[in-house]
């Protein structure tokens, strides 16, 4: 498996909080078939006896998807977003107009991928 591969595997198994639930164990042992190195099947080993088979920490436990973030870390990264693409904290009413439209572009773009990517996924049954 080469590194880029490596990578999309590990990333597609930390992900996996990240989905409802119910699909969380199908999706696992999808990807556990594919664990195609001795690190790889020991990484999916662990995940499976602490993590999808625990008696301690049940799979509805640590998914999180649908929950609400209750931080604002997202807002501060917003604000850090705006502030780099817009030149800082001297904004002035001209300059920050168009970078809230710009961001506002970009966020409507990112969910229409999110849910294209949901709806994929569902209809599916894997991670793409």
């Amino acid at each position: 498996m080469e590194r880029k591969d490596l990578w999309d595997y590990v990333r597609k198994l930390l992900v996996l909080p990240f989905v409802p639930s119910s699909q969380i164990e199908p999706l696992f042992r999808n990807l556990a078939q594919r664990a195609n190195t001795e690190p790889l099947r020991k990484l999916v080993n662990y995940i499976d006896s602490t993590w999808i088979q625990s008696l301690t920490f049940p799979i509805q436990s640590w998914c999180i998807y649908g929950l609400h973030v209750r931080t604002n870390n997202d807002v501060e990264g917003f604000h850090t977003r705006l502030n780099g693409v817009s030149g800082g904290r001297s904004l002035t009413f001209y300059k920050l107009v168009p970078a809230l439209r710009k961001q506002a572009l970009e966020a409507e773009f990112d969910i229409d991928q999110l849910i294209h990517a949901i709806i994929f996924e569902t209809n599916s049954g894997t991670l793409s």
